[in-house]
């Protein structure tokens, strides 16, 4: 398959730091992360094939192949011979491990957010509404948006405010590829085992996509590797957005070996 040009958003000096979105999203996720991150990083946030302003692939495409395209347009868009960062979000967590793993030496620091990659079983899938037709009324798609960010991404009603709708109302029209055909699986433990850098979990308190404890989903992943845990407080999924101020501090921390 011919390697494909990825759309990133760039800031900052210094070392490369590569970011990688959740599911359903693009580098928005990181819109209040790039700033405080890019004043000790070049940082480069990456939307992934079937994503925002990157190229769409096929919905069948398999999960290797999406890995290998996502493996070399992130690596061709980055420095050659210097260290590189990571952080990745959710599904961006299993594509961040399996770039790790891949770049071997290269990688310095991997921070992996709530990641994906690891089969959970529950009893139902949390109940989320269906999008209405693009012609339904504003208010009503508006509103269905805001109550799905409630179910799955974040904990506060306060944190669904307007410009999180407008980001995933944004990151809903412009996703074109089922990133559960990636991070839906048994599939983390296996990369973890091959990155060959420091390592850094973060969960969130109230992240429901951990299940059925934070306990045993980190001693489930310390199967495969030691890592450096660090637990955000009063958060939901997307707690890079949600509590911005401590994700940025836990990531700082973790990136700059302080």
């Amino acid at each position: 398959m011919a390697p494909i040009s990825l759309h990133a958003e760039r800031r900052g000096a210094g070392p490369a730091l590569i970011l990688t979105h959740g599911g359903v999203g693009s580098s928005n996720h990181w819109v209040r992360n790039i700033g405080p991150l890019s004043e000790h990083f070049s940082v480069h946030a990456f939307d992934l094939p079937g994503f925002g302003k990157s190229p769409s692939v096929p919905k069948d495409i398999s999960r290797d192949d999406y890995l290998r395209l996502c493996v070399a347009g992130i690596a061709a868009a980055v420095p050659a011979n210097e260290p590189l960062y990571l952080v990745g979000f959710s599904f961006g967590g299993v594509v961040g491990a399996h770039v790790a793993a891949e770049l071997g030496d290269r990688m310095a620091r991997v921070s992996l957010i709530s990641p994906g990659g690891i089969k959970s079983v529950r009893e139902r899938d949390p109940d989320y509404e269906k999008m209405p037709p693009a012609d339904a009324p504003e208010a009503e798609r508006r509103g269905v948006i805001r109550r799905n960010l409630l179910r799955l991404m974040l904990h506060h009603p306060a944190s669904a405010d307007d410009e999180a709708i407008d980001l995933q109302a944004e990151n809903i029209r412009n996703t074109r590829f089922p990133s559960v055909r990636v991070s839906r699986g048994e599939y983390l433990l296996d990369d973890l085992r091959r990155i060959r850098c420091p390592v850094q979990i973060v969960l969130a308190e109230h992240d429901t996509v951990i299940y059925p404890s934070h306990e045993q989903r980190i001693a489930h992943m310390r199967q495969a590797a030691d890592f450096r845990v660090d637990l955000i407080p009063d958060a939901g999924h997307w707690m890079q957005y949600e509590r911005a101020e401590p994700v940025n501090r836990a990531l700082i921390d973790f990136l700059t070996g302080c």
